[in-house]
C-alpha cells in the first residue's frame, strides 16, 4: 500500500506541474485520436483465439482482439497486431539489434549481455 501511495502522490504532483486543464485537454485529445484510429482501422472485435487461428500461440479464450479492415495502411497493420505476434516481432527485433553486443547499463555500470544464441538475458 505504501508503494501505491508513493506513486499516486508522484503522479498527482506531475499532473499539477503540467496543469490540470492541460492534462484534461491531452486526455481528451488522446481519446479522440483513439476513436479516430479505431474507426479507420477496426472492422470488429473478436476473441483472440478466433483471430489468430494458430496452434503456435497460447491465448486466453476471453482475450479480445481487433479484426482489421481490408485495404488499410501500414499504421493500421501495426495498431491491430495481436499481442502474441507483436511480442514475437519485438523479441526478434531486439535480438537482431543487440546480437553479439555487450552493453553497459545506463549509469550504473552493470554489463548487459544480449544475443540470439544464448537464452539467458541479463536485465540492466
Amino acid at each position: 500500500m505504501l508503494l501505491y501511495k508513493y506513486f499516486n502522490q508522484r503522479l498527482t504532483d506531475r499532473i499539477n506541474e503540467f496543469g490540470r486543464e492541460k492534462m484534461a485537454e491531452a486526455v481528451e485529445e488522446l481519446k479522440n485520436r483513439t476513436r479516430m484510429w479505431y474507426n479507420v482501422c477496426v472492422q470488429k472485435q473478436e476473441f483472440q483465439s478466433k483471430v489468430l487461428n494458430s496452434k503456435r500461440y497460447f491465448t486466453n479464450r476471453m482475450v479480445m482482439a481487433y479484426v482489421k479492415k481490408k485495404e488499410v495502411n501500414a499504421t493500421c497493420d501495426d495498431l491491430t497486431t495481436q499481442e502474441p505476434v507483436f511480442t514475437e516481432k519485438l523479441v526478434y527485433r531486439q535480438r537482431y539489434m543487440f546480437q553479439n553486443q555487450n552493453l553497459i547499463g545506463q549509469g550504473i555500470g552493470i554489463k548487459c549481455e544480449y544475443g540470439i544464441n544464448n537464452r539467458s538475458w541479463n536485465i540492466c
